[in-house]
């Protein structure tokens, strides 16, 4: 799944189907009477290889995505996970919670390596995209604050402005998203505006009225750098993002809504190429999601399952046409392309039948000939083949990251025998 030069550049753009579920041993279709397992906020890790999944007991699940099974769970917390957020290369991922902390955990020592106290619950927290122990987090009447503890010094930086009004507008901070070079970082609030900070020293950059006045629920950057999208009551809104030196403009590009049913959408995002936007319908009995031409504001497919339950939250996998709907019952679908086996793309002379015929062998056709340079051939054969050493992949961060080396798999621990009696 990883191995990005095997993927079909001319296949489906769009998922169509259910490929599996992702829910251990709960029924997708009926509420689980352990309520530990409901999952919330799914997130990918850069390369696609394993899902990131909060719990609301406090438990930080990850699964192998190419397995589809359970490849760690870590507890830390005492509420419920409200975010999840990987760094670039993999090995560490950030967790904030209702019980007033952040946790920054080693997935390689499969134990926490950070935990950063707030004066309340946090409400979202994400990573920096390219300092790896860097990360800014809105905090429930509190200011959104930058955390960095790069040094093992823990440095805090608030955000807000010289004006009293704008302050009381930041008290009320929902959530936030980073540009892609982490330069920049967007702040949602309660009364629909979204104020844009510098990550460097805090200066305040400006503020934009998105909304009328509704809360703004979801907030997300596209993986090209160029969009902003955002959430609201039954609007979802792009912006075109143009950063400079030293300013950043968002302009309001289209509104995304059902014309025929207005509803309200629970979460939203970019597919993995920037070139479509989905959205999931907040009724709590419909397993519905809508996909969108993100330059052209009309839907090209709706995905709904009618056995399961509303929809919670979505994640499109960074790389592939495949979306993670997460329902109310913390089942997690995920919704894939059917591929079709092309076999005549292996060999030129291949011929692909409808039916049985009867072949004629030709005389000759099994007739073996001694081949020419044969002796190069066992000149290679005898050569020693170098089975030890791992060529990794390139880093997928930018110029600048401060990651160390990129961990795209979990070991995953064999668990001893039970004897049973």
């Amino acid at each position: 799944m990883a191995n990005l030069e095997l993927l079909d550049p001319y296949g489906q753009d769009v998922p169509d189907f259910i490929d599996s579920v992702l829910n251990d041993t709960v029924n997708p279709f009926e509420k689980p009477k352990t309520i530990p397992w409901w999952f919330k906020c799914p997130k990918f890790n850069a390369r696609g290889t394993h899902l990131a999944t909060g719990c609301i007991d406090g438990r930080l699940v990850i699964w192998d995505f190419i397995t589809r099974g359970v490849a760690l769970t870590l507890k830390g917390h005492v509420d419920a996970v409200t975010s999840t957020s990987w760094a670039k290369n993999g090995r560490y991922v950030l967790t904030s919670s209702m019980d007033w902390n952040c946790i920054f955990w080693d997935l390689k020592y499969e134990a926490k390596e950070k935990t950063i106290r707030f004066a309340s619950p946090v409400l979202f927290a994400q990573l920096h995209p390219l300092k790896l122990r860097t990360f800014a987090a809105c905090v429930l009447e509190e200011f959104p604050v930058i955390v960095s503890f790069e040094s093992g010094r823990e440095v805090r930086m608030d955000l807000k402005t010289e004006s009293v009004e704008d302050n009381k507008i930041l008290l009320g901070s929902n959530i936030l998203c980073f540009s892609v070079t982490g330069d920049i970082v967007f702040l949602g609030t309660a009364k629909g505006f979204i104020f844009i900070f510098n990550t460097t020293d805090g200066q305040f950059i400006s503020k934009v009225k998105a909304t009328g006045g509704s809360p703004i629920k979801n907030m997300h950057v596209s993986k090209q750098g160029r969009d902003l999208i955002i959430n609201y009551e039954r609007v979802i809104k792009t912006f075109s993002i143009k950063i400079d030196a030293s300013t950043c403009q968002l302009d309001p590009q289209n509104q995304f809504r059902d014309l025929v049913e207005p509803i309200a959408w629970s979460s939203c995002g970019f597919s993995h190429n920037g070139d479509f936007v989905i959205a999931g319908s907040a009724q709590k009995h419909t397993h519905k999601i809508y996909v969108f031409d993100k330059n052209a504001p009309h839907i090209i497919q709706n995905l709904e399952e009618p056995k399961a339950e509303g929809i919670v939250d979505l994640e499109w996998h960074p790389y592939m046409p495949i979306i993670v709907s997460l329902s109310r019952y913390g089942a997690m679908f995920v919704w894939s392309v059917g591929n079709q086996d092309n076999w005549s793309a292996f060999t030129p002379g291949y011929q692909e039948l409808h039916e049985n015929i009867e072949y004629f062998e030709k005389e000759t056709e099994f007739d073996w000939v001694q081949p020419k340079g044969r002796n190069e051939k066992i000149q290679m054969e005898n050569e020693v083949v170098e089975v030890m050493r791992v060529d990794g992949e390139a880093c997928l961060c930018e110029e600048g990251c401060e990651c160390d080396q990129e961990q795209g798999y979990i070991a995953t621990r064999p668990e001893p025998d039970v004897d049973i009696e």
